[in-house]
């Protein structure tokens, strides 16, 4: 390849990486950090890339690029001497790589069963293990459109392959969590594409955030969130979805967006349109912050009435942030308004289930996900799931209310 095309390419990184720790300074989770890091890796990677091994055309990163990296990953500067050594980038360099084998496809698992008299291995690798790798494994991991909402507020599409209703789509809404504090819609980017894949039309929200010394009530977050589904149901037409078809998840703080759309009167955007209702058709919700005694008028849970949609539930029962018992009333708030409430616990397992640190397709999340998949496809969101194996089923089992 020309010289210059791998210059090109570094300087897309560059632009990049620059781009993502200014979005993300001063607000960002271990988890977005990580991806920054890895996307640093890349553009050192890329530089490394238009050097030769032959010393007289060996060609190092200039000194004002290397300044540059340093003054955002000053990480990577190990021995605090101000400067990144050759050693130090091939340190970064090796722990892309220990990044790039984390997130690799696992081995289908082996074990041994029963048939008859003998023994066999079956494996345990499933058509849904395969296509979910194949589709978060692909590149080009970029929306079909940025939409601006408002002012801090917007929404990033993924279109579907093919829709399933042409002009009429079912829709997907994604919160992400962090405590209201930190997070982005980035992190939900391979989820909305895979669904899109499917056929559905696929949004992710990014919403204002509180600042980290403050604090505060997350007041901003749930007139963002508001205005967010109001603006999809507003131009449901022009983007073509059902606007009584719009399912919304989250996790964590997004789930406690998810579950305000439902059950907030108040902490509407002055630009908002009331007459546009915000209320989910389908919830989908990952260890939900829904019983908030200190903040009555933004808790789900003291504001429970007889619109809840059928919702879906997924929490560690042991999680330290989420008690139990706050699923079981927003779990019984959604039975009394005449809906149905699906329930799963990881056993033994805390909060933090949807954290991407050691791969964006852990274990933990192919249980979500596919369960997710299932209750979508039970509310004909999407068509059945293919066939899944152990992979998705040995570290989860269904609860039921009162048990």
């Amino acid at each position: 390849m020309p010289r210059e095309n791998h210059h090109s390419k570094s300087g897309q990184l560059l632009i990049k990486v620059y781009a993502m720790s200014n979005i993300c300074k001063g607000k960002t989770t271990n988890i977005e950090m990580n991806r920054i890091r890895i996307m640093a890796s890349l553009v050192i990677l890329a530089l490394l890339a238009t050097a030769s091994f032959s010393s007289a055309q060996a060609q190092q990163p200039s000194e004002e690029q290397l300044a540059k990296m340093l003054k955002r990953f000053p990480e990577a500067d190990t021995n605090k001497d101000g400067k990144l050594s050759t050693e130090e980038i091939e340190a970064v360099r090796q722990q892309f790589l220990k990044s790039r084998q984390r997130n690799r496809r696992p081995a289908a698992a082996a074990q041994p069963t029963q048939a008859g008299d003998a023994k066999h291995t079956e494996t345990l690798a499933s058509e849904f293990s395969e296509k979910i790798w194949a589709s978060f494994d692909a590149d080009a991991l970029v929306p079909t459109e940025i939409f601006k909402v408002r002012d801090g507020v917007e929404m990033h599409y993924f279109a579907p392959a093919t829709a399933r209703v042409p002009g009429n789509n079912v829709a997907h809404l994604y919160i992400h969590g962090g405590g209201w504090k930190g997070g982005s819609p980035n992190g939900f980017y391979r989820w909305s594409r895979y669904l899109a894949e499917h056929g559905v039309s696929a949004f992710a929200l990014k919403y204002r955030l509180l600042n980290r010394e403050k604090g505060g009530k997350p007041t901003i977050c749930v007139e963002d969130a508001k205005s967010g589904m109001r603006w999809l149901r507003a131009n449901a037409e022009k983007l073509g979805i059902d606007p009584q078809r719009i399912a919304v998840s989250g996790n964590s703080a997004g789930g406690h967006l998810a579950a305000a759309l439902a059950t907030i009167e108040g902490y509407n955007h002055p630009s908002d349109d009331l007459s546009v209702k915000t209320t989910p058709n389908l919830l989908l919700l990952g260890s939900p912050v829904l019983d908030l005694a200190s903040w009555a008028d933004g808790s789900p849970n003291h504001n429970l009435n007889d619109d809840l949609p059928n919702t879906l539930a997924i929490i560690g029962d042991s999680d330290p942030v989420i008690p139990m018992t706050s699923m079981e009333v927003f779990g019984q708030g959604v039975i009394d308004a005449g809906s149905e409430f699906e329930w799963w616990i990881f056993p033994g397992l805390g909060h933090g289930l949807n954290a991407q640190n050691e791969s964006y397709l852990t274990p933990k999340l192919m249980h979500i996900y596919y369960s997710y998949f299932n209750f979508l496809a039970k509310n004909d969101y999407v068509d059945e799931p293919l066939p899944a194996g152990d992979e998705v089923r040995t570290m989860i089992r269904q609860r039921k209310l009162g048990e």
